[in-house]
């Protein structure tokens, strides 16, 4: 399609193309070249290139025989499209199942021939992305769609709501299930064979309680996320973190403000130090560990990774417990770390370090790290699940 003429631009709003091409059906060409980019974008990142190219303009056929009954008070008309792109892609669930799952069979080697530092960067960021697109497979188609517009395509909860025909609440409820008056409860298994575990409030305003194996428990201080970025010198002790960002390029800077990150190095220091790395894998590997996390905010953790030089990708990591999965791995003064994911989910299943030369000594464990083997929200602190 093309715009039926050089006044097309002069059109402030898609609602108003659409009632014009009531009048005057070639205008409805105006929202098809702006928006036609985007929902192909979305389609081929869900189904692929081949598909996508037929249901953009499947898509579009039918904005156009509904255009009538277009609500007019949305000056935006993208959630419209989406929604109608959405339904279009249902009927392709199982194609778009085969297409994640290919995108994680595809997981690029990582033994990377030649000194390009560049190429082994890029290789390691779509591995990264792969652990993403294997992920999402594993999510109800529900859960699926509303995680992909909010994270994907910036979508506000209520542009969501609009896209899919269902209650804001709804779409609150398949990114959430937490209450603010309970807690979030981990349990993780030692490699040392102990059991340690930690009940965190949601909102973090109230004490938390810390149980290590062969120590005695303890009374975390509360630090509201509100605290965290105002003048109280506390790290936030929150188990659910909602207004966490999703956007990746906004995520850093937030888990600074809150503690949870230390700010990045000065102006002398190298761009994509290992310190660098390092720092945000620790941080990662804490809110994976110690936080409920929304299925967007997982993929903005990925997403933030990918971009960040230092990580690769490594099948057949062992976790505390034996489980076999995928980590992803970085090194910091010669020692590696890593975080181990479920191979098929890509849910966290615990962490492992190893000891750093000359600092930890030689009597330093050869395995550190530990399983997460439970989360659950609870009632009050110290309440087993």
């Amino acid at each position: 399609m093309t715009a039926p003429g050089p006044d097309a631009a002069m059109v402030t709003d898609d609602a108003t193309v659409i009632e014009r091409s009531w009048r005057e059906p070639e205008h409805f060409a105006v929202l098809f070249d702006r928006h036609a980019p985007l929902i192909h974008r979305y389609i081929n990142r869900r189904i692929g290139r081949q598909a996508a190219d037929d249901l953009v303009a499947e898509t579009f056929l039918a904005a156009f025989r509904k255009r009538r009954g277009y609500d007019l008070s949305y000056a935006d008309a993208r959630p419209w499209l989406y929604g109608i792109a959405t339904n279009l892609v249902a009927q392709h669930r199982r194609d778009e199942l085969r297409q994640f799952r290919i995108r994680r069979a595809a997981l690029p080697a990582l033994n990377v021939p030649g000194p390009d530092e560049q190429v082994t960067a890029d290789v390691a960021a779509g591995a990264m992305r792969g652990l993403l697109t294997g992920a999402l497979a594993g999510l109800a188609p529900g859960e699926r769609d509303v995680l992909l517009l909010i994270a994907w395509e910036r979508l506000s909860y209520d542009e969501t709501a609009h896209a899919l025909d269902v209650p804001v609440g709804t779409v609150r409820s398949r990114l959430s299930r937490a209450r603010a008056d309970q807690f979030v409860y981990t349990e993780t298994r030692e490699a040392s064979g102990g059991t340690s575990r930690r009940w965190l409030s949601t909102e973090g305003n109230r004490a938390g309680l810390v149980e290590n194996s062969g120590q005695r428990s303890f009374r975390s201080p509360p630090c509201t996320v509100a605290q965290a970025q105002g003048a109280s010198t506390c790290a936030e002790q929150a188990g659910y973190l909602p207004a966490m960002p999703t956007d990746p390029g906004k995520l850093l800077a937030y888990l600074v403000q809150v503690g949870i990150a230390d700010p990045p190095p000065g102006p002398g220091a190298a761009p994509g130090s290992a310190w660098e790395a390092n720092d945000l894998g620790k941080a990662v590997d804490y809110l994976m560990q110690t936080t409920y996390l929304l299925p967007a905010q997982r993929a903005a953790l990925f997403e933030l990774m990918a971009k960040t030089p230092g990580y690769t990708v490594v099948p057949g990591a062992r976790d505390a417990i034996g489980r076999t999965g995928v980590a992803v791995r970085w090194r910091y003064e010669g020692a590696p770390a890593e975080i181990i994911l479920n191979p098929v989910s890509y849910a966290y299943l615990g962490d492992r370090t190893w000891p750093v030369p000359g600092f930890h000594g030689k009597d330093a464990d050869a395995y550190d790290g530990g399983a997460l083997i439970r989360m659950a929200f609870v009632d009050r602190a110290g309440e087993l699940p």
